[in-house]
């Protein structure tokens, strides 16, 4: 079973149906961003971005791991966020804003000035490095019942 960027949003009931489908030696891989992906690093924008972090998964695998039941593996991948169109020497666009709030986990109409501000620092840095992606850091995993 695969799930990307979904998990942390299921009940324990749920959880607990997933893993019990799982027969022996049977996997299942989550993607999930992590704290040190820049959308989420940037001071100012930590208020508001809780978004898919690995983090919340910690109580749950903590009990996988208590049970013996599962082996749990984590593996940080880099990936990269093409920014074609987020153009930042202007104004970024409501359609930019809202790709970027569906990231922050906000309503685009609630972005701060602050939070368009940061979000520009952090593209403007990726632009001037000569490289038009952002870097982005995803944790992947992997569950396997034993």
């Amino acid at each position: 079973m695969i799930a990307s960027y979904v998990f942390y949003h299921l009940s324990p009931e749920i959880l607990d149906q997933i893993l019990n489908q799982l027969k022996p030696n049977g996997s299942l891989v989550i993607m999930m961003g992590t704290n040190n992906h820049p959308l989420k690093s940037h001071p100012k924008l930590k208020p508001v971005s809780n978004h898919g972090s690995s983090d919340k998964l910690k109580p749950f695998i903590d009990d996988l791991l208590r049970s013996n039941k599962f082996k749990v593996s984590r593996h940080e991948v880099d990936t990269k966020l093409r920014l074609n169109g987020l153009w930042p020497n202007k104004a970024f666009t409501q359609e930019a804003q809202k790709l970027l709030s569906f990231s922050l986990n906000t309503n685009f109409e609630d972005l701060t000035e602050t939070s368009i501000k940061a979000l520009k620092e952090i593209f403007e840095t990726a632009f001037n490095s000569g490289d038009e992606s952002l870097k982005s850091v995803h944790e992947i995993i992997w569950i396997e019942r034993t």
